[in-house]
């Protein structure tokens, strides 16, 4: 139950339906997890770290940081595979 909750907090539809927002909110004593979201026939993989040298939320798509933390103009049969760091 805790793994399904925390999932449907990672990766989210956003309030305007125009891609996934991106917003983690795991456990504290979680260290790292991934997860893995079919969207509008897209696939989403998202790895999540902890570490004492992040300060700030950190998510990054391909390599590249994501505005506001959202996925926008996901596209059907590709995949997005994102980084996403969080603090101690």
């Amino acid at each position: 139950m805790v793994l399904s909750k925390s999932y449907r907090r990672l990766v989210r539809p956003s309030r305007h339906k125009k891609g996934l927002t991106v917003h983690p909110n795991f456990p504290s004593h979680w260290k790292q997890a991934a997860v893995t979201r079919y969207f509008r026939g897209a696939v989403i993989h998202a790895d999540i770290m902890r570490g004492a040298e992040v300060k700030d939320i950190t998510v990054l798509c391909e390599g590249k940081p994501l505005a506001a933390n959202m996925l926008a103009d996901i596209e059907g049969g590709k995949d997005y595979h994102l980084s996403v760091k969080l603090p101690l």
